[in-house]
């Protein structure tokens, strides 16, 4: 008589490795105001402004790397044979 019993046969492992990619970009502005007063002689005053605007964009991009091992292991019938062993049955005769 054949009987179908469970045992851990199959083992797979999976390498799994993911890439990320991470980009900031940061806007610096920067705006200097200068007022100058001139008197001349007190007839007449003469006012000059002068405004500087200065923008720097920095951009840093940082790239990282995980990899990790998935272990999966997949129960598969043993067939006990009549000649007294077992014999596993592959996954792809599974229905």
């Amino acid at each position: 008589r054949t009987h179908c019993r469970f045992d851990v046969y199959f083992l797979n492992i999976h390498k799994h490795t993911q890439t990320h990619t991470h980009t900031n970009t940061h806007t610096y502005t920067h705006t200097n105001t200068h007022t100058q007063t001139h008197t001349h002689k007190h007839t007449h005053m003469h006012i000059h402004k002068h405004t500087q605007t200065h923008t720097h964009t920095h951009k840093h991009t940082h790239t990282y790397t995980h990899t990790h091992w998935h272990k999966h292991t997949v129960r598969v019938p043993m067939i006990h044979t009549p000649l007294g062993f077992s014999v596993p049955v592959p996954p792809y005769l599974l229905f």
